[in-house]
């Protein structure tokens, strides 16, 4: 059964962020091997992204640029807000962004400002 190019799209997208969100152990994960909170967020995340590829194998795969971006901006914009005590001037400012910028994303992420 062939399904329609935006039905595919979203199945592929989902099996992605599932892959993505899985914590199970992969051998060669360094996650298991190394303190995770030794990492860097880059290393954190290249190792995340080094296991999203391996549970991938040689499944069809697309959109993972926007997905990745979004499991980073979301909790980031979500921190600042926090830390921020909800002012998104102050957030934007650490975040190093407009607030017009700022409050563009809450939007696509439907990041509601506490």
């Amino acid at each position: 059964m062939e399904f329609l190019p935006h039905v595919r799209k979203k199945l592929v997208q989902r099996r992605m962020e599932k892959i993505l969100d899985t914590a199970s152990p992969v051998r060669s994960d360094p996650l298991l091997t190394i303190d995770c909170l030794e990492l860097s967020i880059e290393g954190f995340i290249a190792a995340k992204i080094e296991h999203f590829f391996e549970r991938l194998g040689t499944h069809d795969a697309q959109g993972l640029y926007d997905i990745v971006l979004a499991q980073v901006e979301r909790p980031l914009i979500e921190k600042a807000l926090s830390w921020a005590k909800g002012n998104q001037l102050k957030a934007a400012r650490v975040l190093g962004v407009n607030r017009n910028t700022l409050r563009v994303k809450m939007k696509q992420l439907k990041i509601q400002n506490k």
